[in-house]
């Protein structure tokens, strides 16, 4: 997607993929309150898969449980083959203990929950100033 710095850039397009709806919610507000435009909130890994495949999108907050038959990495390993979304992944759980490492492709963070607005604001200059995480 490229880089999305600069004030007159378009919104930062985001999608939301939790199972937790209050979650869900929560973080789109802050993302919207960042000007950011959320493209999606979903529950389902196969659900995000599709809307990355059809919408252009820079950042995806993910969770790591997800409901339905593919968790949060395994929805990422198939969102970053169809688009050059960044990732931030989400758990309650510390990232050693998940077995994501420094090298999973377009990774742009890793959130321990309970996540925080401040956090997500981090993330999302970084991503704006083209820097990721």
């Amino acid at each position: 997607m490229g880089s999305v710095s600069g004030s007159s850039a378009r919104p930062i397009q985001a999608m939301v993929v939790e199972d937790e709806a209050i979650i869900r919610t929560f973080i789109s507000f802050a993302l919207r309150s960042l000007g950011c435009r959320v493209v999606s909130e979903v529950a389902y890994g196969e659900e995000a898969v599709e809307i990355a495949r059809s919408q252009p999108l820079d950042i995806v907050f993910m969770d790591i449980r997800l409901k339905g038959s593919m968790n949060g990495v395994e929805t990422a390993r198939n969102v970053v083959q169809v688009s050059d979304a960044r990732i931030v992944f989400m758990s309650a759980y510390d990232r050693s203990k998940i077995g994501i490492d420094d090298d999973f492709p377009q990774m742009a963070g890793y959130l321990v929950k309970p996540v925080h607005s401040a956090d997500i604001q981090q993330i999302v200059e970084a991503v704006r100033s083209g820097s990721g995480g």
